[in-house]
């Protein structure tokens, strides 16, 4: 992803989240398939439905932990691209 392009990411209505300890499962109840998050899926999810942008995210990431800007934008971009083909959200890239 670069610098000045983002991804706008729209939660599907029908995907519902339970957060377990520092994990989550995420449960589309259209097609009744279940998604699970470890920490950092977790924490990408919870700013993606804060943001709705992608690139937002990564500055909120980068900002709060120590990680490499292209690391951290390649595992954001992966992560999305997971869950828009389980049909959990939609992208539109800007």
């Amino acid at each position: 992803m670069k610098e000045s392009s983002t991804i706008k990411v729209t939660i599907n209505p029908d995907v519902l989240l339970e957060e377990l300890d520092n994990e989550a499962v995420l449960l589309s109840t259209k097609s009744e398939h279940y998604f699970g998050l470890d920490e950092m899926g977790l924490t990408f999810w919870k700013l993606l439905n804060e943001h709705k942008e992608s690139a937002l995210v990564l500055k909120a990431i980068v900002a709060e932990y120590d990680v490499d800007h292209n690391s951290a934008s390649q595992d954001l971009v992966d992560f999305i691209q997971q869950l828009e083909q389980a049909n959990l959200v939609t992208t539109d890239n800007t």
